[in-house]
Parts: C-alpha cells; sequence; structure tokens
C-alpha cells in the first residue's frame, strides 16, 4: 500500500473521512480526539504501521508514531 492505494483500488478520501470525523466534533461536545485504535488509525490515514496514534482537532491531522515509520508514514500518509 503506498499512498492512499491497495492493489490498484482507488486511492482512500482521507480527507473525506477526516472532514467527516470533524463534522461530530460540535455534536459530541470536543475540540479534537485522539484516535488509538490501529485499525481506526488506518481508516482515516491509509498509515499501515502496527504502532501509531492519530491527534485530530479542527485545523490539522497529526500522526504520532516511533522512528521505525520514518520513512513508511511520509509515503502512506502523503
Amino acid at each position: 500500500m503506498t499512498n492512499g492505494t491497495v492493489d490498484g483500488l482507488p486511492p482512500l478520501a482521507v480527507a473525506d473521512r477526516l472532514n467527516a470525523l470533524r463534522a461530530l466534533f460540535d455534536d459530541a461536545g470536543v475540540d479534537a480526539l485522539l484516535v488509538t485504535g490501529t485499525t481506526n488509525v488506518r481508516y482515516l490515514t491509509g498509515f499501515t504501521g502496527s504502532a501509531g496514534n492519530l491527534w485530530v482537532d479542527d485545523r490539522q491531522a497529526v500522526l504520532i508514531t516511533d522512528g521505525r515509520y520514518s520513512q513508511q508514514a511520509p509515503t502512506q500518509i502523503a
């Protein structure tokens, strides 16, 4: 998987998924969300590593991971 594609399937709609999540913030009464489940991180970013968290607020989404993924993460979430 690279740049949000899996074996020729269309690119993941990462921006749409993040925007849909952000749209729920007001109703839920939250300003930000820390996503810790690897399945959810993958769904929202396309990142396939086994260790990573995602911080999402109304302005940005930040993938937090360790140095093992310093090359993998930028190519998968770009």
